[in-house]
């Protein structure tokens, strides 16, 4: 036998024992869940059960994953273990009784872009501790209080918007419409800044927000099927690179501005976190104070958004509703900040909204150390991811009696209390949960109220009926969003 002829078939009797011990590797680690009793789709090497997400909507794979598997589902990304859990109980524990062990929420992509690494969302331990406390004094209801005649402000401009919209077609798309809104408000509560959303087609700001929030389709996907290194190497993240650039940038000029001259007038976030910093035993480093301020604008932005544009659809085909709900709001002296409060069926119209379609459909918590969970006996490695699919929770019959009709009387206060904990989780839960929930409520009901005075949602030949949802993210996004409004008489 030749030296070549020798060396060819080593070459391929070591490829088919590399393979055969590949298969060997990954039968073994996939067989994880089943010392538990777990069921869950039948993962495959290299991609473990990832490959049940390509091309269609998450919501719809992880509803379909626990009506099939039960509340708890084995999952693997590649050879790791990971858990999809909707059972209340279960959650209830990793978000607040271990938390401990389940300090981190998101992890999106291997690669993060520098500033993105720093974002409140994604940090744990005692930085985020730290973060999340300075944060926490943005939010008081005295500051929303104050905050109020700006978003009353905004609001109104918002509606008054409306008059050359619906003279040019007979449906508005609504995702877009709602962007232009709670991006003048966001800005304005965080910095300060008019982004004069209304003035020009081409808005730079606009136009960055919608990339930030616009899902990365490419590095969703290679992250389920590359290396870390590789995703490392050539800088693949799920956030669009020129749009944090740009509003680092932003963030950053402002700071400097604010220490230059200082105005104690100023009553947004950033001025805030400034001050509040200045004093502070631990200070945050200036690129962290711009990454909190840059992941309240993303968060602040996007999910509100998605929350209106998917109330006013639900109101259009929900005629009875829309009526009982502009009954209300004609019914309060005005629409000041203690009358929005006290409008339970307008609170019950938006929160019913955010159960039936939740803007952001999934949660995380990744295990830091080994857990053992008492009551089932499973056993969490370090490591591993924890989900929680939103979505599938909110329309699960046995959580909500006809989960898929728009019902607002479920939150009313006679009915609330029959929701069962820790199954209705719009915001998140636990330690993790947003910290902007009551902005993002008062900004929601304050537009809605506004336009419902003058306005109504209707059904029109351009309604978007069946719906396109968008894949490859956790938020709930379609196409499009198509909704006719027209004049009340």
């Amino acid at each position: 036998m030749k030296v070549t002829d020798f060396q060819s078939a080593m070459f391929f009797w070591f490829i088919l024992l590399f393979i055969f011990y590949l298969l060997i590797y990954y039968r073994q680690k996939h067989g994880y869940w089943k010392k538990f009793g777990l069921k869950g789709p039948l993962p495959v090497p290299f991609l473990g059960t990832s490959y049940v997400y390509l091309r269609r909507p998450l919501h719809v794979v992880e509803t379909e994953l626990i009506q099939k598997y039960g509340q708890i589902v084995g999952m693997f990304e590649g050879a790791k273990p990971t858990l999809l859990v909707s059972d209340p109980e279960f959650i209830k524990t990793i978000a607040l009784k271990e938390f401990h062990s389940f300090p981190q929420s998101f992890t999106f992509s291997s690669y993060k872009h520098p500033l993105e690494q720093l974002f409140p969302e994604l940090i744990w331990g005692s930085k985020w501790k730290h973060s999340r406390g300075q944060i926490t004094q943005c939010f008081t209801v005295a500051k929303l209080r104050k905050a109020f005649p700006m978003i009353e402000k905004c609001s109104d401009m918002c509606v008054k918007s409306l008059a050359d919209e619906i003279q040019r077609c007979d449906a508005i798309e609504m995702k877009s419409f709602w962007f232009k809104y709670y991006c003048d408000t966001i800005f304005q509560f965080c910095l300060n800044l008019d982004a004069h959303v209304y003035q020009s087609r081409d808005n730079i700001i606009v136009e960055k927000m919608i990339d930030l929030s616009r899902p990365f389709i490419p590095a969703f996907i290679m992250n389920m099927f590359l290396p870390e290194w590789i995703m490392k190497t050539f800088h693949l993240s799920a956030l669009d690179k020129k749009a944090l650039d740009y509003l680092e940038k932003l963030v950053t000029h402002l700071i400097e501005t604010r220490r230059l001259r200082k105005d104690e007038r100023q009553t947004d976030v950033l001025n805030r976190l400034i001050a509040i910093n200045e004093t502070s035993s631990e200070q945050s480093t200036e690129i962290e104070l711009v990454a909190a301020i840059v992941d309240l604008l993303f968060n602040g932005f996007e999910t509100s958004s998605s929350l209106l544009a998917w109330c006013s659809w639900r109101l259009a085909f929900n005629q009875d509703v829309q009526d009982r709900l502009t009954k209300e709001i004609d019914s309060l002296n005005s629409l000041d900040y203690d009358s929005l409060l006290s409008a339970q069926y307008l609170d019950a119209v938006i929160s019913e909204s955010l159960r039936i379609d939740p803007p952001e459909t999934h949660n995380e918590r990744v295990c830091h150390t080994t857990y053992h969970h008492p009551e089932t006996g499973i056993v969490i490695p370090a490591g591993s991811k924890v989900s929680m699919p939103i979505y599938a929770m909110h329309h699960n019959p046995d959580n909500f009696p006809d989960p898929e009709k728009f019902n607002p009387d479920r939150f009313l206060p006679d009915n609330r209390n029959a929701i069962k904990p820790f199954t209705y989780i719009p915001f998140g839960v636990g330690y993790r949960a947003c910290l902007g929930t009551k902005y993002a409520l008062l900004v929601s009901k304050m537009a809605l109220a506004k336009l419902l005075q003058s306005y109504r949602f209707v059904v029109t030949p351009s309604t978007t009926i069946d719906l396109d949802y968008d894949w490859g993210s956790i938020l709930l996004c379609a196409d499009e969003i198509n909704v006719g409004i027209e004049k009340r008489m």
